[in-house]
């Protein structure tokens, strides 16, 4: 067996064999040694440079890096003119790179930079770019992979895409975000692109829009990447970019879809600052409520920050507050109060606290809070007006109104503070509720003096103290205020102003000035129709009261062919009856029974309504309806009961009325028990007391003619009425015939022709009347 391998080894093709074998069947570690013993004992053979190849390449498969350095060098030197040293010298410059020895491996890539193949020479540029990096020469190292990343794209030369990678990279960096898009562009559409570098392509590009505050940019980028890779390597952060992005931008339902995908994917592994997030984005949606547990988990975290758990109480008083937990607000609140005496929000917290508070009826507690807003709020005038205003409502809900005033009156002296007017305004309107008008008058007349510019507050103000001075019959001051306001108005507003200005001109019996005041506006042009017919209403009262009936009858024409309910809402029922009284007097009895008729059914007062029955059924019975007013008179009876009834009109009218009516259709004893009953219900005068006594006397006269002549003398000497008065007196004339007193008679006649000479000259025609003046003893 010794004799065999020592034959082999002085055998050159044998030892070859075995080395070769060895090699093939991948035994590097025996090969090794063969390999080496071939070299040394046979270094003329004509296969020594296969020999050195596959002994280089041996080294290499054993990891044995400076050996294989070693041999590299050596088969450089000897062989410099070797068809495939490029591969070797790849080899040499991967190595070094491997070993992280850049300056030897730079070295050896620049030299393979001059490579006939192509590929080589990209790779080599490449890699020489990557060690100028690890030795800190980045513009060196950038220039490399330029070269390569300007050629198109194409799956042959990969280290292109590599190198378009590393200058994208390496842009972002260092914040050259202009040139890292340009190749991230490239990256993310261009053909021949790697997956794996096409992903992270798209990620970066939206981190890179980013970095440009590009914020829609941004997120179109990374939803982009989200559709491509759903489930991608950069998926979470991008995700999470996503949510930041649509927040930010206050696109808050679209993060808030975002922040549930989120927790359905992730859980809670992002903590306080993603559920700060979420809690904002609810109550941004107006889920006050389904915030509130996200902000106490943002509370209740210990690694939160003190701002932002400051912000979580804030924002979870204002979420208890709006989805009306009103009980939890206080605790709430107060614990934020305590903890953050001197936060920017406390003002606010009170505000919210005071409110809760009122709609638990626990008005001191919400004053108190009110108050302490206020307070905060000194010297920031925008929120010190809000709190004030709170407070006032406060005041006014518990009709504080004197209260109230002072803090409507407080915000007027802030120096340039808006809408100061209007507090001035306020302030007087809560004095007149106190009843304090003279504090109101003050306030209005501050308005007049201090906010001249003020169109409307003016106004306003101006029409309040002519209200007020009205009120109080200084009807003079009050004309006064009506003057200056026909300056600051026109149109049918003017038209107003001098309806009440007319109004009062009449209280101060100024009737002429009222009634051309009235005529001058319903010359104006343009008026509305009510407002017209109310000018004419109070015009046709005026002229009433001049005296001035016809043209009052003709001024009520018009409002008269008004449907009713427009009618009574024009003219008070009192003015209605003195124009059916008037009508009466002008002889139009027929439309003051329809007026009459018109208030007894719709009349807007139970004494307007009563009045018109009286006055109808007056009329009813001078046209001989005896039966019609008898009816109407009998509902009143009826009615009279009613203590209201009495003290508008009282029974003795009434009664007295159905007493007549029922003598004239013959019902005597019905109409003596009514008049009566008029008698004892009445105070002794007046045409009631008349109109009974002569219903009674009328009635007993053929009877008892000394009883009715008793009713009659109480008449005609005790009572002054016009009517009654001179009826009765003719009619003792006629009982005292009756009677056989004649000369008796005589003398009631000649008092008769004294007092009341039209009645006298109607009666004297009578039969019997001439017979007693021209008889025996006849004066």
């Amino acid at each position: 067996m010794v004799a065999g391998a020592q034959e082999q080894l002085a055998d050159p093709q044998a030892l070859y064999a075995h080395a070769v074998g060895l090699y093939n069947r991948r035994f590097y570690d025996l090969a090794e040694p063969q390999l080496e013993l071939f070299l040394k004992k046979f270094p003329g053979d004509r296969r020594i440079q296969q020999i050195e190849l596959l002994l280089l390449d041996c080294y290499r498969e054993q990891g044995k890096k400076p050996e294989m350095l070693q041999a590299i060098d050596t088969f450089k030197n000897k062989y410099p003119n070797y068809e495939k040293l490029d591969e070797i010298r790849l080899l040499e410059a991967n190595t070094f790179f491997e070993a992280k020895l850049m300056e030897k491996a730079a070295e050896c890539y620049k030299t393979l930079t001059a490579s006939a193949d192509v590929r080589r020479q990209e790779q080599a540029t490449y890699y020489l770019g990557e060690c100028l990096l690890s030795l800190r020469k980045p513009a060196e190292a950038l220039e490399c992979f330029r070269k390569l990343a300007e050629k198109p794209f194409d799956g042959a030369y990969i280290f292109r895409v590599n190198a378009a990678y590393r200058l994208a990279s390496a842009y972002e960096r260092s914040a050259h975000y202009d040139e890292a898009a340009m190749y991230l562009q490239r990256l993310c559409v261009e053909e021949q692109v790697p997956e794996a570098i096409r992903e992270y392509a798209w990620y970066l590009a939206g981190e890179n829009q980013l970095a440009r505050k590009q914020y829609p940019e941004a997120l179109e980028a990374f939803d982009r990447y989200v559709a491509l890779y759903p489930d991608g390597k950069f998926n979470k952060e991008a995700r999470k970019r996503r949510i930041e992005l649509n927040y930010n931008a206050s696109n808050h339902a679209r993060a808030l879809e975002l922040l549930v995908e989120w927790r359905r994917r992730y859980g809670d592994e992002t903590g306080y600052d993603f559920a700060f997030k979420e809690a904002r984005c609810l109550q941004e949606a107006g889920r006050h409520g389904d915030a509130v547990p996200f902000y106490r988990k943002v509370m209740d975290n210990p690694e939160t920050g003190e701002d932002m758990r400051r912000l979580a109480h804030v924002y979870s008083i204002q979420c208890l507050f709006a989805s009306r937990q009103f009980e939890a607000v206080p605790e709430m609140a107060e614990s934020f109060i305590a903890a953050y005496p001197k936060a920017q929000e406390k003002g606010h917290v009170c505000i919210w606290l005071g409110k809760a508070n009122m709609e638990l009826k626990r008005l001191p507690e919400a004053e108190k809070a009110f108050q302490g807003a206020v307070d905060f709020f000194h010297g920031d005038v925008e929120n010190f007006v809000f709190a004030s205003t709170c407070l006032a409502e406060l005041l006014q809900r518990q009709e504080r109104w004197h209260e109230m005033s002072a803090v409507w009156r407080n915000l007027v002296k802030l120096p340039d503070v808006k809408d100061a007017a209007r507090y001035c305004m306020l302030a007087a309107a809560g004095e007149c509720q106190a009843g304090h008008v003279d504090e109101a008058k003050a306030d209005y007349e501050t308005v007049l003096g201090r906010f001249r510019n003020d169109t409307s507050a003016v106004k306003e103000a101006t029409i309040q103290l002519m209200e007020l001075f009205a009120s109080e019959s200084n009807f003079a001051k009050a004309c006064d205020y009506a003057v200056e306001l026909e300056k600051l108005c026109t149109g049918e507003e003017l038209a107003k102003v001098r309806l009440k200005k007319s109004v009062y001109l009449f209280q101060l019996n100024q009737l002429d000035e009222a009634i051309d005041c009235l005529r001058q506006t319903l010359t104006v042009s343009g008026l509305s129709d009510d407002l017209k017919l109310q000018l004419e209403g109070m015009l046709g009262r005026m002229l009433l009261k001049k005296g001035a009936n016809k043209e009052a009858v003709a001024i009520f024409d018009h409002i008269l062919q008004s449907p009713p309910e427009k009618i009574l809402s024009l003219v008070s029922g009192n003015v209605l009856l003195q124009l059916g009284e008037t009508l009466n007097a002008i002889s139009e009895p027929q439309r003051a029974e329809k007026l009459w008729r018109l208030l007894r059914e719709k009349g807007e007062t139970p004494q307007a309504r009563f009045r018109a029955t009286i006055r109808l059924a007056q009329a009813l019975g001078a046209r001989g309806a005896y039966g019609e007013a008898e009816a109407l008179l009998m509902e009143l009876t009826a009615e009279k009961q009613q203590e209201e009834l009495r003290k508008v009109i009282g029974a003795a009218e009434i009664f007295s009325q159905l007493a007549e009516v029922q003598m004239q259709i013959g019902k005597t004893d019905l109409a003596l028990r009514n008049a009566e009953k008029a008698l004892k219900e009445s105070d002794g005068g007046g045409r009631d007391t008349a109109r009974a006594l002569w219903v009674l006397a009328n009635i007993l006269h053929k009877d008892n003619p000394k009883e009715a002549l008793s009713y009659a003398t109480r008449c005609f000497v005790l009572m002054e009425d016009d009517v009654y008065s001179p009826k009765t007196l003719l009619l003792s004339v006629r009982i005292f015939m009756a009677m056989g007193r004649p000369n008796d008679a005589r003398m009631s006649w000649q008092e008769l022709e004294k007092r009341y000479p039209a009645w006298a000259a109607e009666a004297s025609g009578d039969q019997d009347i001439q017979e007693l003046l021209t008889g025996e003893n006849a004066p």
